[in-house]
């Protein structure tokens, strides 16, 4: 959003207040088939797909929204679709869920297996009731904690996209993924893992029980500190 205001294509403030004020759900069956709309911090969160575009100097907010939506609805295939359906997840889960594995994992390779992870949990919610990832937590310290002014307003916030307040996916995305996070959402590595965790040199460490996530957490206390001690060293 940033970049548009910085080539004058139209101010940030700008384009959030149309997110709230302009329905776009009968443009997009995909906004239309949201639910819980009104519970969300903001409402095109995920739909605003990263790619290359081109805007005119002083463009109008809605004009540039339907640009980045019409770019997702193309994006989003047939195949997407089969598979999500295939899943039992609807579009909204699905980039949710991508939105997460955009912000969790390193690089394409690492996505698929964060996102086998993530799986796992929704369907042994019995077990796992929660995602507890930390990326929800940036998400409403960064973005939505500055721009709330009542304090309910934010329990309330925190409540419906802290992954380890709410059950199962978190009520909207938190950033906009791109198509390998998409990718990985719809077509996760089949695994036995329930935990991830990285060290500072972003390597990820998988874990199937909490014997094995205690190790993992040992190993990434010896890596973090090794690597803080290389780089005092230097």
């Amino acid at each position: 959003m940033q970049k548009l205001e910085k080539y004058e294509v139209c101010s940030a403030a700008a384009l959030y207040q149309t997110m709230k004020e302009v329905d776009f759900s009968s443009e997009f069956s995909f906004i239309a088939s949201m639910d819980n709309k009104e519970s969300r911090y903001r409402l095109l969160e995920g739909y605003l797909y990263p790619d290359t575009y081109e805007f005119y100097v002083g463009e109008s907010p809605s004009s540039v929204l339907r640009k980045f939506l019409n770019n997702f609805n193309k994006k989003w295939t047939d195949e997407y679709a089969a598979q999500a359906e295939k899943l039992g997840m609807s579009v909204d889960d699905i980039i949710t869920l991508a939105s997460i594995v955009q912000k969790e994992a390193y690089g394409a390779e690492q996505s698929p297996l964060v996102s086998s992870v993530l799986h796992n949990r929704l369907n042994k919610s019995g077990l796992y009731p929660s995602l507890q990832c930390d990326s929800t937590e940036e998400y409403i310290n960064e973005y939505i904690k500055p721009n709330t002014q009542d304090a309910a307003q934010l329990s309330k916030f925190t409540n419906l996209y802290s992954s380890y307040k709410c059950a199962g996916l978190p009520v909207g995305s938190i950033c906009n993924p791109g198509d390998d996070a998409i990718k990985a959402a719809l077509y996760p590595e089949k695994t036995d893992y329930y935990f991830f965790a990285h060290d500072v040199n972003k390597k990820l460490y998988l874990a199937r029980n909490d014997s094995e996530r205690r190790s993992n957490n040992l190993a990434i206390l010896n890596a973090n500190s090794e690597a803080e001690k290389n780089k005092t060293n230097r």
